[in-house]
C-alpha cells in the first residue's frame, strides 16, 4: 500500500504533464490507471481529485456524456466517504489532543470520545473504507483506554483485525495498531500468556527499532 501511494503520485504527475502538453488521450489512460489504483487501495482523496480531472475531460469532450455522468457520480459518491473519514480524523485527533493536556476527567473525557463514536459510526457499514474504519476504531477504543477499562479492548481489537485482514492488500498499520492495543490489555490484566502471544503476532509487522516495537 505504501508503495501504492508513491506509484500512484508519479503517474498523477505523468497525466498532468501529458494533459497540459495536449496529449490527451495518453494522459486521459493514464489518469484511469491512477483511478483503478486509488479505488483499489482506498486512496479517497486521490480519487477524487483524478475524478474530478476526468470529470472535466470527458465533460468537455464531444460524445463523452456517458463517461461524464460515470465520473461525476463517482466523484460525489467519493465526496460523501471523504466527509466520513475527514469526521472520524478530525474527533480522534480532538480526543487525544485533550487526552494528552491531561487537563480534563478521564470518566468525561470517556463519555465524549462514546458520543464522537455514535456520531462517526453512524455511516456504518456503508462505509468501509481503510481511514474511516482506522479512525472510528482508534475513538472506540479510547472509550475505554481513557478510563482503564481493559476487557472490551480485547473483542474490539479482534473484530477490527478481523475486517482489516479483509482488504485485498496487507492494511499494515490498523492490523499493528489493534495488537498493540490487545496487548497493552493483556499486560494491565496480568494475562501474560496472551500477551505474548499477541506480541509475536506484530513481530511481523514491525521492524526492530520502530517506536512501537
Amino acid at each position: 500500500r505504501q508503495r501504492a501511494i508513491i506509484e500512484g503520485e508519479r503517474d498523477l504527475s505523468s497525466a498532468l504533464i501529458l494533459l497540459a502538453k495536449g496529449a490527451k488521450r495518453s494522459g486521459d489512460d493514464i489518469l484511469k490507471r491512477c483511478l483503478r489504483k486509488a479505488s483499489k487501495f482506498e486512496f479517497v482523496g486521490s480519487v477524487l481529485y483524478v475524478s474530478r480531472v476526468l470529470r472535466l475531460q470527458h465533460g468537455t469532450t464531444r460524445n463523452r456524456r456517458k463517461d461524464y455522468i460515470y465520473y461525476s457520480e463517482l466523484h460525489d459518491e467519493y465526496k460523501t466517504i471523504d466527509r466520513w473519514e475527514e469526521l472520524a480524523e478530525n474527533r480522534y485527533a480532538d480526543l487525544m489532543s485533550r487526552y494528552l493536556a491531561g487537563k480534563e476527567d478521564p470518566e468525561l473525557l470517556s463519555e465524549e470520545a462514546k458520543k464522537y463514536y455514535e456520531e462517526v459510526s453512524e455511516a456504518l457499514p456503508e462505509v468501509d473504507t481503510y481511514r474511516y474504519r482506522f479512525f472510528t476504531t482508534l475513538i472506540r477504543f479510547l472509550q475505554y483506554t481513557i478510563k482503564n477499562d481493559y476487557p472490551p479492548v480485547i473483542p474490539i481489537s479482534k473484530e477490527a483485525i478481523k475486517f482489516f485482514k479483509t482488504k485485498p492488500y496487507t492494511a499494515k498499520t490498523p492490523i499493528q495498531q489493534c495488537l498493540h492495543h490487545q496487548l497493552v490489555a493483556y499486560m494491565q490484566l496480568k494475562d501474560y500468556k496472551r500477551g505474548y502471544q499477541v506480541a509475536k503476532q506484530g513481530e511481523d509487522l514491525l521492524e526492530e527499532g520502530e517506536n512501537n516495537w
